[in-house]
């Protein structure tokens, strides 16, 4: 070979490289063309064949446009149908939509990248024999049974995103004999979903655009339909589901997130189905609600189920306890009655649209029960837009205890109730505390429907503020704070109403009187209609009310006023108001009231003190007062004088007789 030969010549092994990238860059053309054909052909194949196979089971199946993108292996189906041989509908769609992602079958599973399905139609269905419409479609799908063979692992199944939009799914079961009803729209977004087969069933997971997390285990058979497992739903937002609760709860989107954990059995081989759900949790967090026409609100940061039991084939629930933690309440009685919250439920049938049939309808035949419910931390704030002014009434609660029981015979208890309320006020916008309440407690109470009793523990009350005044028009602002406004026509129908159903004779509640104890009073008066107002305050005032035998009540009260106090010890009797009893007072002090009886007059009053012993009694006639009474120490002064006008004590006025006084009206 030349040297020419030898620089510029190429050996065949360099060659032959090339040529094989050539061929192979060839054989990749021609599968492209192919795989752009078959995509051109596939369409009309499927449409064919599918609806051979179909007809061989027994099934109808039409298919509008099918389109094919080999490129991205994606499949789009439009206006598809399935039915019964007999034309009964079984599902139909606009639109389906499969991405599949092949690369995943390297790792030994199926994954779609997308699965989308608009304006789907399911018929669900069974019938007088018990069988399920689709337990016969699959049965009929699948063929015979196959025995199981173990194959090694199971095969994974990946559904990046399933996209349904404005679907709708109807229901008839004609073995129970119930009516036929309709979801709709059914509007659903998962991402992530995956499951996996395991020993005794599935596992499934999703994920919601809304970040709610889902997960069941367990296994399912649809002939007869039946499933067990256990199930959990995490971060599930209440503003997802609410246009499905809007028409029978009206107020605009809540906020919170709902979490559920629950083991649970269903079959529905019978004409009923049985379901229970044992045990159950469920906690949600940060809901927020605003009452419709109003910015009051509703928040709830915490609310829990615990230990919670359903059956429904034999209509029970129970429950360890309802936890609500850190509540706050507000609310409204609007002009003409009605409670704000109230309007955001549907408007109730008119009184004579009512069927008979309808209004003796047999009890619920449900036992609930709750073993603790339990709040903790609320705040109250309430109005009533009835009044002149509109009142004010707030209140916190730091705890309350109760146990709840639903029976179909005896109807509902509540026992175990007991509380503290705290940090009372009612008054109106200008003084919202005229009457104040720095704490109240109900010892264990409870209320039974069966019976018709009321039965509370005893009540401890703390702190009562009162401030009565008046002012220089003479006018009481107790009287104006409690002032009714105009009554609406709305509300005199209500209120007339009311009283027509008062009026029926129905047998009435028990009501045992609590032992009723007040500690740390206070009630001051203030009157300016004097040229000099008066202004005096009854301190530690006491009192103690408790039930005797036949009805009878037993009141203790006492206060100081300055350097003086009284008590007074008396029976009371509710069925007549009468009244009698024993009235003390010692060294009450007069200074204070002296303007009622030197007005007009340039004396003054020093000094004064009232000690009385009186025995009072109430009757149809009248009062009947008997005892001792005297006043001492008292001085009146003329101007710039320095010896008294009238000094000293006076004589001590005796009532050794019974007087008759008119009785107050």
């Amino acid at each position: 070979m030349s040297a020419t030969d030898q620089s510029t010549g190429k050996s065949p092994s360099s060659r032959q490289p090339r040529r094989w990238r050539r061929w192979l860059a060839g054989i990749v053309a021609v599968l492209l063309l192919l795989w752009g054909f078959l995509a051109g052909i596939v369409p009309g194949i499927v449409q064919s064949q599918a609806a051979k196979w179909t007809a061989g089971i027994g099934r109808k199946l039409s298919l509008g446009e099918v389109s094919i993108n080999p490129w991205r292996m994606a499949v789009e189906i439009r206006q598809l149908k399935l039915a019964e041989g007999k034309g009964s509908p079984l599902f139909a769609a606009d639109r389906v939509y499969v991405n599949l992602d092949p690369t995943a079958l390297l790792l030994g599973r199926w994954q779609l990248s997308e699965f989308s399905v608009d304006a789907p139609q399911v018929w669900v269905q069974r019938d007088t024999q018990g069988q399920w419409n689709w337990a016969r479609f699959i049965s009929d799908a699948s063929g015979p049974a196959q025995p199981k063979k173990d194959d090694g692992s199971p095969t994974k199944f990946l559904l990046q995103a399933l996209n349904i939009r404005n679907g709708q799914l109807m229901f008839q079961d004609q073995l129970a004999g119930t009516d036929s009803f309709k979801v709709s729209p059914l509007n659903l977004a998962l991402t992530d979903l995956s499951t996996l087969p395991e020993a005794g069933g599935y596992r499934l997971h999703a994920a919601l655009g809304d970040g709610t997390q889902l997960d069941w285990k367990g296994s399912l058979q649809l002939q007869p339909l039946q499933s067990s497992g256990e199930a959990s739903i995490r971060g599930f937002t209440l503003a997802s589901i609410w246009e499905y609760v809007k028409p029978h709860f009206n107020i605009a989107r809540p906020q919170g997130t709902l979490s559920v954990q629950a083991s649970y059995q269903f079959d529905l081989k019978g004409k009923t189905p049985q379901l229970q759900i044992s045990p159950f949790n469920a906690e949600l967090k940060g809901l927020q609600m605003q009452a419709p026409g109003t910015q009051h609100r509703f928040v709830l940061p915490l609310l829990q189920l615990k230990g919670g039991r359903f059956d429904l084939q034999h209509s029970q629930l129970s429950l360890q306890q309802i936890a609500l933690d850190g509540g706050s309440l507000e609310a409204q009685r609007m002009a003409d009655g009605s409670l704000d919250w109230l309007a955001a439920l549907p408007a109730s049938p008119a009184a004579g649209s009512t069927s008979t049939a309808s209004s003796k309808a047999a009890p619920s035949p449900w036992q609930v029960k709750v073993e603790d419910i339990k709040l903790a931390n609320w705040q109250y704030r309430f109005g009533d837009a009835g009044f002149a002014t509109p009142l004010q009434v707030a209140a916190r609660l730091p705890l309350l205890h109760a146990r709840f029981e639903l029976d179909p015979k005896r109807g509902f208890a509540v026992d175990k109730l007991a509380g503290e309320l705290a940090d009372i006020t009612l008054g109106n916008a200008a003084q919202p505390a005229q009457i104040a309440l720095a704490r109240l407690v109900l010892q264990p109470s409870r209320i039974v429907q069966q019976g018709q009793l009321i039965e509370p523990g005893s009540v401890d009350v703390q702190g009562l503020r009162v401030a009565v005044e008046r002012n220089k028009q003479g006018q009481l602002n107790l009287a104006k704070l409690f002032a009714p406004g105009k009554e609406s026509k709305a509300a005199r129908e209500v209120k007339t109403a009311g009283k027509a159903d008062a009026d029926k004779k129905q047998p009435g509640w028990q009501l045992h009187y609590p032992l009723l104890n007040l500690n740390d009073g206070q009630i001051s008066w203030t009157d300016q209609t004097l040229a000099r107002p008066v202004s005096a305050t009854l301190r530690d005032v006491t009192a103690r009310l408790e039930a005797k035998e036949a009805q009878q009540l037993a009141l203790d009260v006492g206060g100081k006023l300055e350097s003086g106090q009284f008590t007074a010890a008396l029976q009371l009797d509710p069925a007549t108001t009468a009244i009698k009893g024993r009235v003390n007072a010692q060294s009450l002090p007069l200074a204070p009231f002296a303007p009622y009886g030197l007005t007009g007059t340039p004396l003054r009053m020093s000094g004064g003190q009232l000690n009385a012993e009186l025995n009072v009694e109430s009757a149809s006639q009248g009062w009947k007062v008997a005892g001792t009474a005297g006043i001492s120490k008292l001085a009146i002064m003329e101007p710039g004088e320095k010896l008294p006008l009238l000094a000293g004590t006076i004589s001590r006025l005796m009532a050794s007789r019974r007087k008759a006084m008119p009785a107050c009206r």
